[in-house]
This record gives C-alpha cells, structure tokens and sequence, in this order.
C-alpha cells in the first residue's frame, strides 16, 4: 500500500506539474482570439496524459502481481515441504489479522469512493456549466467578429469600386492612345503613296523631256542624211548622163549607195539607242537627286521627331512620379488597415459577455446607419456607372464609323498601289527589253565597222575611176560645159540645202527651249510637291513619337493594371477567408452583390468591345509596318539599280569610246566636204561636251549613291536593333519585291503612255489636296481627342476627389473604433479575470480527481492481487486440511459460524462495517478454535473481494463511458 500511495502521489505531482504548465499557458495566451476555441482541445489532451500515466500504472501492478505469484509459488513449496502444525497455525493467525486490517481498509475505500462520486458528480456539473460559458463567448466573440469582418468587406469593397473605375478610365485611355495610333499609321501610308506617285510623275516629266530631244536630234540627223542622199543621187544621175558607156561603174556606185543608205540607217539607230541610253541615265540621276532631297527632307523631320521624343519622355517621367506618389498612398493606406487589423484582433481577444447586449446594440445602429450610406452611396455610383457607359457607348459607336471610313480609304489606296505595281513591272519588262537591245546593237556596231573599213576601200578605188575619167572629159569641150551646168545644179541644192538647215536647227532651238521651260516648271512644281510632302512627312513623324510615347505609357498602365490585379487577388483571398464568418448576414448582401454583378457585366461588354477595337489597331499597326518594310526594300532595290546604273555606264564609255573613234574616221573622211558637214560636227562636238557633262553628273550621283548607301545602311543597323520588326520584315520582304515589280511595270507602262502623263500629273496633285484635307481631318480629330483625354483627366481628379472623401470616412469609422475599443477593453478585462478564475477552479478540481482516479485504481489493482493471493492461500489451506483429523468433528460449528458472518457482511450497507465489530468481540473464540476461524475469516474476505471487483469493473465501465 505505500508503494501504491507513494506511485499515486507521484502521478499527481505530474498531473500538477502538467496542469500547472497549462495554466501558464492559458495565462500567456490568453490575449489570443483562438484560446477559447482550444480549451477543449487542452482538455483532450490532458486526459490523454492522464491515461498514459495510468497505463504504466498498471504496467507497474503488473510486475507487481507476477512477483506475489512468484511468492505464492514459494510458499506452496514450503507447505509441501514442511508438515508442523505449530508453524502452519501461526501463519493462519497472522493471515487472518492481516485479512481484518484488509477489511477495515476496504470498508474505508469503499465510503471514500461514494464521497469521490459524489465530488465526481459536482465536478462534472460545474465543468458543465464551464463550457456552456465558454460556448456563449464564443458565440459572442463570433457575432463581434463578424460585424467588425463586415465592416472591414464593405471598406474593401468601397476600394475595389475605386480601383475599377481607375482601370476603366485608364483602359479608355489605351483605347483612344490607339486609336491615334492607327490614325497616324494610315496618315504615314498615305503620304508614302503619295510620294510614290510625285516620284512617278517626276520621272514621267523627264522621260517626255528626253524623249522630246531625241525627236528633235533624230529629224535633225534625217534632214542630213537625206541631203547627203540627195546628193548622191545626183551625183549618180550626171554620172549616168556623162559616163553612158561606163556601165559597171554606175553598177559599182549603185551598189556603194545601197550599202552607205544601209550604214547610215544602221548608223542612225544605233545613234537612237545611244540617246535613249542617255536617257535612262539621266533618269537614273533624276531619280537619285530625287532620293537626296528627300533623305535631306528625313532628316530635318527625324530632329523635330528627336525633339517631339524628348517632350514625350518628361510626359513620361511625370507620370512615373505620379506612379510613385500613388503607389506610395496604397502602401500607406495598406498600412493603415494591417494596423486597423491588428486592433481589430486585440479587440477580439479582449471582449466579454457582460455588456455584450450594449455593444450589439450599438454595433447594430452604427451598421445600419453605414448600410444606408452605402446604399445610397452605391445607387449614386450606379447612376453615374450608367451614364458613362452610354457616353462609351456613343464613343465606341463614333470610332466605329470612323475605323470604317479609314479602312475605306486605305483600301482605295490600296488599289491605287496595285494600279502602280502593275505599270512597274511593265517597266521592268521594257528595261529588260532595252538591255537586249543593247546587246544586239553591239553586235550590229561591229558589223557596221566592217562595212565601214569596206566602204572606204571602195571610195579610194572610186576616186581614182573618177580622176581618171575627169581628165578625159576635161579634154573634151563638150563634157566641160556639161559638168559645169551639173555644177551649178549642185551649187544651188546646196543652198536650198543650208536654208533648209537653218530652219530645222531654229525649230530645234525652239524645241530645246521649249524642254527647258518644261523641264523648269517641272523641277519647280517637283520642289514644291516635295517641300509639301516633306512636311506631311514631318507632322506624320511627330505624331509617330506621339504614338510612341503613348505606347509607352500604356505599356506603363498595362503594368499598373497587373498590380491592380495582384492586389484584387489578394483582396479576394482575404475575402475567402473571412466570408466563412459572414454567412449568418449574406442574405442582406445579396441585392448589392446583384447590382455589383449588372455593373461588372457591362464593364465586361465594355472590355470586350474595347478589345475588338485593339485588334483592329493591331491590325492598321501590321500594315504600317508592312510599308515601312516596302520603303525599306525599295532603298535596297534603289542600291541594285545604282549598281545596274554603274555597269550601264561602263557600258555606255564602251561604247562612247567605240563612237568617238567611229566619229573621228568620219570627221577624217570627211574634211574636204562643206562648211555644213562642219557645223554638224560641232553641233556633235556640243553634244559629247554635254555628254562629258552628263558622265560628270553620274560621277558625282554615284558618290552621292555611296553617301546615301552609307546612310541607308546605317538606317539599317538601327532598324536591326528592334529585334520585335524583324519578323515583320522577313515577311515583308516578299510583299516589296511583288510591288518593285509591279512598279517596274508601271514604268513600262509610262514609258509608252506619254499622252497620259499630264492627267496623272491632276490626278496627283487632286489625291495631295484630299491628304492635304485628310490630314486636317486628322488634326481635328486629335484636337478632339485631346479634349477627351483632359476630361478623362478632371474624371480622374474627381475620383480622387471621392477617394480622399472616402478616406476621411474610414478616419470617422477608426475614431469610432477607438472609442468602442475604450468601451470594450473595460468589459474584456473583468472578462478575462472571470474567465481565468474558472479555469483555475476547474484545473484544481481536475487534479483532485485524476489524483483521486489513480488512486482508486491503484487500490483496485492491490485488492486483485490481494485476492489472487488469498484464493491461492485457501487453496493451499484445503490442501492441508485432510492432514488435520482432530478437527473433523467441529466442521459444524465453523460452518454455522461462517454462515451467521456471511449473513452479518450481507446485511452490511458496504460489507465491511459488522466486520471489525465481529472479530473483536469474539477473540477468545477464535483462539479456541483455530482451524475453523480462518476459513469464516477468508469467506468473509472473498465475498467482500468479490463485491469490491464487481463494483471496481462498473467504475471503470463509467470512467470509459465519459
């Protein structure tokens, strides 16, 4: 028993220590919102505990129990050994003293286990009652919980509002910004086609002035050679008169004048190829000034465009700052509300249940009072969400028709570029045309020198004939007169000859003049489409960078917006979380949730057709960079007509080398003729002085090409840089060779249509005064846009006008806290102290009981082993019992007198008050009798160890059942 009592204690102390420990940590957590929630758990666990001590309690028993069968087993033994009956007899007597003290301590377990039920009955009650308190500050704490969680979803949803509507004004800001985008872009595609045409028509010009000047050189160089046929002719003709008898001479001049009629047409046209050669040269340098200027004309447009650039980044980095200041404010009002939290959380941790009733109440006034401004707030905001979705509307429908007209245009023009490309490549076809020709009239070229070197051997042959036959007419009288009338024949065509002359070269003179003039009023009606142009160009620029900057700073809003949305993520986990505690009241919120969802609805229509409009701009994006790319492929076919143009023009100082010799065997065959064969020569000196010139010209466009080539390469680089065009110019690169073509066969097509070159001349300058008119259409309409974005800028301060009012809202909303938080802390404290004396209460009343628990079974398990030990006893003692005759016959008188004790322990309320009594007034009985004494004794005992088990199981059974 001391073991028991010293094992019980030793469980108590760690049943205190372990209370002990969750008194502390109820006192140190007792600020946390979920103590209350966990003192159940506590209890659980402390139970637990309590029953794993038990458990090496009974382990301890146990072992205990095997060492008494251990001993029971050497005390069989010992019987079997020793036989004495003196020795067997005082072992009895101090086996049955031991079962009266065991009796005596059994009774006293027993009146001490009904004072612990009944203490155990009272301790049950109470924690009873403790938990039906702590389940009504629960709910108490729950409902505060809920109301402030309330106030706390309406506030965020008061922010979320605001947040949306500043995404809506910043997506309509993107929208317009795009739709000036794609504006600008159709204005560049427009003033590229436009000089695209001013280009075609300036080569249009120049190709009519030469081929003016190749009209006026060709009847010149007929009227030559048609008096230099004549006069053959003639020649032939007195030749005949005088030489009858000569017949194979006239056969051999016949045949001389048939061959130099044949060089001279040959002569002529390789002279017209060489002109029209000439002409292509002068058109390759016409178009190459044409280049300059107008690179001259892109970079003055690229430094106002650096400039416009400038101003648009200090737009930019202004809005960066007004980024940081509201960011800035979100994070301090984000701040704010974690410190309104962590209020909230220690006002939650200190409520009560006493002035519960006084703060519901007025919780549930200040609630309805905000309820109702937030209706009326929410109607307010609906109304004005309403009408600025009509405005949108309107918008939207405006754009619409304006995208609709703009795509009307640009498919006009698009057909207009069509038109080009095809002339282009019947230009392409014509140059192709033209280079065979130039191949065949080399090879003609050297078959002409042939016959030329043949012609002059037959002239020195004829010369002598001629000689020869002069002498033999000199001698005769008759032949002389006729000669000299011949003579005199000659002389006068000759004159008639030279007027003749004369007026062709003042009608060749009056058509060079007249190329002038033309040629002037072209180069001036040029300049002035070109400065026109260029400023197009210019503004097209500034509205790029524009563009530009704007693109920017969407990119800029796109960022804001993916902020915006981290944090809306965020807001709506916290409203995930705590929407589980607002379920009681959602049924009040479900007609603002219906409104809230009307209104998203219409802002998703409005995000959908905004993003039908942004793929449109996409789209006039795509094609504005697809012109960039052609422009870009035209530079680079510009570069490979430059080399075209430098192989051509070795070609032609080929063939000029080839002609100056030709001229120079003529020029030598032809000294002794007229002062007319003179003034041609110089007239042809002239011309190969302004050919000089014209290969001067080339020279220094060809350098000019390699400037421009530099450039143009430099351009290149800086276009590789942006590595997001260089997939549109890989696709693109096909589109531009198609349109060179087209282009090329444009220019055929104007090479052969001279007529029609004046009406495209009107055309163009009609289609400038419609971009001219298209340009202010466009200024007006970011002039208005302009407007729109400085109303979306007052819409914008006015909302951050309703954002501050809200803000002092929440300011009124925190005093108000502050003073209920003042209200509440007095009513949480004596709260608290409440709470933390039941706790005490009831963890020493816990204590009381496991300690009484471990005891009482600690006393049930001796008694078992006691029992165990006494039945293996009476076995033995039965055993003995045959060994001893001299007591058979007194069996009676033990039985009558264990019967009369059973009756005694029967009628006994607990069976072991008559006990005592009985074996103290009968001491001298049992000394008489010794052998029956101990067997009333251990009936006795076993009936109360019997009972005593069967009311031990039933405790257990109850101990189990709570």
């Amino acid at each position: 028993m001391s073991g028991f009592r010293r094992g019980g204690s030793a469980a108590g102390l760690d049943n205190q220590s372990h209370y002990d420990g969750s008194i502390g940590g109820a006192a140190k957590y007792a600020d946390d919102p979920a103590f209350y929630g966990s003192v159940l758990d506590e209890l659980h666990a402390e139970q637990k505990s309590t029953i794993e001590a038990l458990s090496c309690q009974v382990e301890f028993y146990r072992q205990r129990e095997e060492r008494y069968k251990k001993e029971v087993d050497t005390l069989r033994r010992y019987f079997s050994k020793d036989g004495g009956d003196a020795d067997s007899n005082e072992s009895f007597a101090k086996m049955v003293a031991e079962n009266r003290l065991l009796g005596e301590e059994i009774d006293a377990l027993r009146n001490k286990q009904t004072r612990w039920e009944q203490e155990k009955q009272r301790m049950d009650r109470a924690r009873l009652d403790l938990e039906t308190q702590l389940k009504d500050a629960k709910h108490s704490l729950a409902s505060f919980s809920q109301a402030i969680e309330q106030l706390e979803l309406k506030m965020q949803r008061k922010e979320a509002e605001v947040q949306t509507r500043c995404l809506e004004l910043e997506q309509e800001l993107i929208a317009k910004s795009q739709e000036c985008d794609r504006l600008q872009d159709e204005h560049s595609a427009a003033q590229q086609i436009i000089q695209n045409f001013q280009i075609v028509s300036s080569e249009n010009q120049r190709l009519r002035g030469e081929l003016q000047a190749l009209t006026q050189s060709n009847l010149a160089q007929k009227g030559e050679t048609e008096s230099a046929s004549l006069k053959v002719q003639s020649y032939e003709e007195s030749r005949r008169q005088q030489e009858q008898t000569i017949t194979e001479l006239k056969q051999q001049l016949a045949d001389s004048s048939l061959r130099i009629a044949s060089a001279q047409l040959e002569v002529e046209k390789k002279q017209s190829q060489v002109k029209e050669l000439q002409i292509q040269l002068e058109n390759a340098s016409m178009l190459l000034s044409e280049r300059e200027k107008m690179l001259a004309s892109d970079t003055h447009a690229r430094r106002e465009d650096e400039s416009q650039r400038h101003e648009l980044l200090a737009l930019v980095s202004m809005l960066q700052r007004e980024k940081d200041a509201l960011t800035a404010n979100l994070s301090m009002h984000q701040k704010e509300q974690e410190a309104l939290r962590s209020e909230l959380r220690t006002v939650k941790s200190r409520l009560s249940t006493k002035d519960h009733g006084v703060m519901v109440a007025t919780l549930r006034s200040e609630i309805s009072y905000l309820k109702e401004r937030l209706r009326n707030e929410f109607k307010h905001e609906k109304d004005e969400l309403k009408t600025e979705k009509a405005s949108l509307s309107h918008e939207i429908s405006v754009l619409t028709g304006r995208v609709a007209e703009k795509e009307r245009v640009i498919h006009r023009l698009q057909d207009e570029i069509l038109a080009k490309d095809e002339k282009n490549r019947q230009i392409a076809y014509d140059m192709t045309q033209l280079q065979g020709k130039i191949s065949s009239l080399e090879h003609e070229l050297d078959a002409t020198r042939e016959k030329y070197q043949q012609l002059q051997d037959c002239r020195t042959a004829l010369a002598e004939k001629l000689d020869y036959g002069f002498k033999e007419l000199l001698n005769d009288e008759e032949s002389a007169a006729s000669a000299y009338e011949e003579l005199e024949k000659l002389h006068k065509e000759l004159a008639q000859l030279k007027k003749k002359n004369s007026t062709l070269e003042m009608q060749r003179q009056s058509a060079v003049d007249e190329l002038d003039r033309e040629r002037f009023e072209s180069t001036s009606s040029s300049s002035r489409l070109n400065a026109k142009i260029d400023d197009l160009y210019r503004q097209l620029y500034e509205k790029d960078e524009m563009i530009t900057s704007l693109k920017r700073a969407e990119q800029q809003l796109v960022l804001h917006e993916k902020e915006k949305a981290s944090w809306e993520q965020q807001l709506d986990e916290t409203r995930s979380r705590m929407q589980q505690g607002v379920e009681a009241e959602s049924h009040k919120v479900q007609d603002l949730r219906s409104q809230v969802a009307a209104l998203e609805d219409d802002r998703a229509a409005l995000k959908d057709t905004l993003a039908d409009l942004q793929r449109e701009i996409r789209d006039h994006d795509e094609q504005r960079q697809a012109v960039q790319v052609a422009v870009q492929e035209s530079q680079l076919e510009v570069e490979a007509g430059k080399q075209e143009q430098d192989r051509l023009q070795q070609e032609i100082s080929r063939l000029e080398a080839q002609l100056s010799d030709a001229v120079k065997a003529v020029e030598n065959g032809r000294q002794e003729k007229s002062s007319r064969e003179k003034k041609l020569l110089r007239e042809r000196k002239q011309m190969e002085a302004e050919m000089i010139k014209l290969f001067d010209r080339i020279e220094v466009a060809g350098k000019r090409n390699l400037e421009l080539g530099e450039k143009v390469i430099a351009m290149g680089n800086q276009a590789k840089v942006d590595q997001t065009d260089l997939i549109a110019l890989s696709t693109q690169v096909k589109t531009y060779k198609q349109t060179i073509r087209h282009l090329e066969g444009q220019l055929s097509k104007v090479s052969r249509s001279t007529s029609r070159e004046t009406e495209s001349v009107h055309d163009l300058k009609r289609r400038l005064s419609q971009a001219v008119t298209t340009q202010e259409r466009y200024q007006v309409e970011i002039a208005t846009l302009r407007k729109a974005m400085e109303h979306l800028q007052s819409e914008k301060d006015v909302v951050q006008k309703q954002r501050d009012e809200a803000m002092k809202r929440v300011r009124l909303l925190m005093q108000c806290q502050e003073q209920m938080k003042s209200t509440v802390e007095g009513h949480t404290t004596e709260l608290v102290e409440e709470i933390e004396a039941t706790q005490n209460q009831l963890e020493a009343e816990r204590k009381r009981c496991t300690v009484l628990l471990a005891n009482e079974k600690s006393l049930l398990r001796d008694l078992q082993d006691r029992n165990a030990a006494i039945t293996k006893l009476q076995r033995s003692i039965q055993m003995l019992q045959p060994r001893k005759p001299s007591y058979n016959g007194n069996e009676s008188f033990s039985r009558s007198n264990g019967t009369a004790t059973t009756a005694a322990t029967t009628n006994s309320p607990l069976g072991g008050g008559s006990s005592p009594v009985a074996t103290s007034r009968e001491p001298r009985r049992q000394q008489h009798q010794p052998a029956s004494a101990p067997a009333k004794e251990l009936d006795h005992l076993l009936s109360n160890l019997e009972r005593i088990s069967e009311f031990s199981a039933q405790q257990q059974m109850q101990d189990e059942r709570y």
